[in-house]
């Protein structure tokens, strides 16, 4: 009898590599599209979300535009590498609440992490071509009109929009 199971593995040995060229290390743009694919393909589908809209560009947001019961969202993800963490600016935060009001959309936060598997790789914030990760994916954080809103928030404050 022949099992399919197939185990994934890191192409990289363990431990942190010496000299490692760029090409091999994910940029942030790279990130970004593997951030915005994990949350439509293990939030907004298996949710019932229909998305309307997904943009990975960095000059762009929000990243993610999508529809339930009649009501609009929009996600401005953010991706971040493990130990850092990522947050919207308070100028792009206020944007990006005006321009989702003219569409008569609730605009959320989305940060999403990347950890390497790998101890030494993960603590030093490596993220390389190849390897495996575990995601870090909290929820969402309604992004308000007010002065100043604080986006490094407690677990508790995160939602999933599950009575959307």
């Amino acid at each position: 009898m022949q099992n399919n199971d197939k185990k994934i593995e890191s192409i990289w040995a363990d431990g942190c590599p010496e000299n490692v060229k760029d090409e091999y290390k994910l940029n942030i743009g790279e990130l970004l599209s593997f951030a915005v694919d994990y949350i439509v393909k293990v939030f907004c589908i298996p949710e019932g979300f229909k998305v309307e809209q997904v943009v990975t560009d960095l000059e762009h947001l929000p990243n993610i535009v999508m529809k339930k019961n009649d009501k609009l969202y929009a996600i401005c993800v953010v991706p971040f590498l493990y130990p850092m963490y990522g947050v919207l600016t308070e100028k792009v935060r206020k944007n990006v609440v005006e321009v989702t009001k003219g569409y008569n959309a609730t605009a959320y936060f989305c940060p999403i992490g990347f950890k390497s598997k790998d101890k030494a790789r993960a603590e030093a914030g490596l993220a390389l071509k190849g390897d495996l990760f575990d995601v870090m994916f909290k929820g969402f954080i309604e992004l308000k009109d007010e002065d100043n809103q604080n986006l490094a928030v407690e677990l508790d404050q995160f939602t999933y929009l599950e009575n959307a």
